[in-house]
């Protein structure tokens, strides 16, 4: 895959392998809403080499280079104009994995049976006049530079580990859809399932009442790489 972000496209490979995810809920947030939890596993491919690249370094490349800059610009096209910003190769690279690394996550989405439903309650939809205006609807996502660190604690990890808040807008003919904010760490085993990502919260633009959350619960190696580790000790 290739990522045109800057003046130089960046290379990423591809390596698909199987995947398996379990799903519970979803879980109401007052008890006045019924809600079934539901359980629920899923087996397909995931991209190990573009979750591999994780967010965590494009969030940290953003939140130390962009932060206290006047630019609203966004990393969506080639075209960004951060001239008094001179970002190195390795952050230009870091920033542009963000891309694969993102598409390789709601991959889990579009395969979770009922994830993709409730995701898409959060939508806001574009008027017709915006359809007929642009010849149907023309997607988009924006990442910003506004990417902070996040405390490790909170998320029940210790308090030496790199994590961030990375945030993200779907549009829909360039207007908000969905917000999304990620809370990204780095992606190793085992969280390189889900790319680094311990949490998501979906928001729906202008409807401070519809929202979503998404946490990773519990995760663990798969076969391989506890035999992996077995091997690397045996060999010490």
């Amino acid at each position: 895959m290739v990522v045109h972000l800057f003046d130089t496209p960046v290379s990423f490979e591809s390596k698909p392998v199987p995947a398996k995810l379990r799903m519970l809920g979803p879980f109401a947030v007052t008890r006045a809403t019924k809600l079934k939890p539901e359980d629920k596993t899923a087996r397909f491919r995931l991209n190990e080499s573009f979750l591999g690249v994780g967010l965590d370094r494009a969030a940290e490349v953003i939140s130390r280079r962009f932060h206290g800059t006047n630019s609203d610009n966004d990393f969506t096209s080639s075209t960004n104009s951060y001239a008094n910003i001179k970002l190195t190769v390795a952050e230009k690279r870091a920033i542009s994995g963000a891309v694969p690394a993102l598409m390789s996550y709601f991959e889990i989405v579009e395969h979770t049976e009922g994830l993709e439903d409730l995701l898409f309650k959060l939508v806001k939809m574009p008027s017709l006049w915006s359809m007929v205006r642009h010849g149907g609807i023309d997607a988009n996502l924006r990442i910003g530079k506004e990417a902070s660190p996040a405390n490790p604690t909170d998320w029940g990890l210790p308090a030496a580990t790199p994590v961030y808040y990375f945030p993200c807008l779907f549009t829909l003919n360039g207007q908000p859809a969905v917000k999304i904010t990620l809370v990204v760490t780095a992606p190793r085993p085992p969280l390189l399932i889900c790319g680094g990502v311990i949490a998501l919260l979906a928001e729906k633009p202008g409807d401070n009442n519809t929202y979503m959350t998404l946490t990773v619960i519990s995760a663990r190696r798969g076969p391989e790489h506890e035999n992996q580790n077995k091997d690397e000790r045996n060999s010490e």
